[in-house]
């Protein structure tokens, strides 16, 4: 995996965790290019790579991580899809989806959100799966 790439030098957006020099989000350490529409999320950073490993031969794009979360974007019978880690709990998963709301629909340049039509269909566009398990604290659960 690449190193870390997430900004800890002051020169975030006060309102959102993005580098306005950069365009990377704080948590995903990544920027808009690096992430696809579709989305495969997993609980385990372990997991991405056995997803990735599906992927297209010589189609992955990006590959990156920061703390828990894992990320490898590429393609899937030549469909973009990017895989990513959200570690455990559905604060985690906030975090994610927030971030990758912001990257999908935040003009870093202009620090703008886009205009209500715009914001219409670029959602339209995204689409998350998420595979994992869940636990129990019951055996026959």
């Amino acid at each position: 995996m690449a190193a870390s790439r997430a900004v800890t030098d002051g020169r975030m957006d006060p309102d959102l965790p993005i580098d306005c020099e950069t365009g990377i989000v704080y948590h995903l350490a990544c920027t808009r290019k690096d992430l696809a529409d579709r989305f495969i999320f997993v609980g385990d950073p372990a997991r991405v790579e056995v997803v990735a490993a599906r992927f297209d031969a010589g189609s992955i794009i990006f590959t990156g991580s920061h703390r828990e979360i894992a990320i490898t974007t590429g393609t899937y019978k030549g469909v973009p899809v990017t895989c990513l880690s959200t570690g455990m709990g559905t604060d985690n998963v906030e975090i994610v989806i927030n971030e990758i709301h912001a990257l999908k629909e935040y003009d870093v340049a202009t620090r703008q959100w886009m205009s209500e039509e715009e914001s219409k269909a670029a959602a339209s566009k995204v689409r998350i799966i998420r595979v994992g398990t869940c636990g129990s604290p019951q055996k026959d659960a």
